[in-house]
């Protein structure tokens, strides 16, 4: 936060305003009463750039105002608490999706939520791009000796390699949503509880 205090012209220990007894003659030096006038309205003018630039700070009609790097802390933290009630919103958004996947790989268990982004974004390839992908996504996660193999039944995995070299566009999604489940069952209640849930919420 961005913090800047109000410049005063008092806090210099003397009033630059005050009244003097002008100089007389016809010299052309400057009175002092045109010195102090011309001090007061080059500190005011400081003053006035100071108190419009400043950030999170109380303005000059007193009234506070948030910086942007509070209204984006107080936000994220709004969205955070929302995430406890909403599992597929935290999954949806970036930094929830990020933060969740930090907690996970924590863990040595982030593989199920990889599986679930790469399913996800194969939902909207086109044929051509799904005909590619399914087989590297199959072996990367699916497969019974793939080293990020995910936490999948005989079922959904049997499912998948009956309707590989087709490649239609649902091919993982049964075996997507079960692994939501899961992580839903398991991984997301223990997420709620971490220390990096709970200072996102502070």
């Amino acid at each position: 936060m961005y913090t800047s205090s109000t410049i005063s012209n008092s806090s210099c220990g003397f009033d630059p305003c005050s009244e003097e007894k002008s100089m007389g003659g016809g010299s052309s030096a400057i009175a002092p009463e045109e010195q102090s006038n011309r001090s007061c309205e080059k500190r005011s003018k400081k003053s006035n750039t100071s108190s419009s630039t400043c950030c999170g700070c109380f303005s000059m009609d007193g009234h506070y105002s948030e910086d942007e790097e509070d209204i984006e802390k107080r936000t994220l933290r709004e969205e955070a608490r929302s995430w406890a009630n909403n599992f597929e919103r935290l999954l949806r958004h970036n930094v929830g999706q990020k933060v969740f996947q930090e907690f996970l790989q924590a863990q040595f268990s982030d593989e199920n939520l990889r599986f679930w982004i790469e399913a996800e974004k194969y939902l909207n390839m086109t044929e051509e791009e799904r005909m590619k992908r399914a087989k590297s996504l199959y072996e990367d996660f699916v497969s019974s000796i793939s080293p990020c193999e995910v936490s999948l039944d005989a079922y959904h995995r049997n499912q998948i390699e009956k309707e590989m070299d087709t490649a239609p566009k649902n091919l993982f999604k049964n075996a997507q949503d079960y692994i939501y489940c899961l992580m839903y069952r398991d991984c997301f209640p223990r997420f709620l509880k971490s220390k990096l849930y709970k200072r996102l919420c502070r």
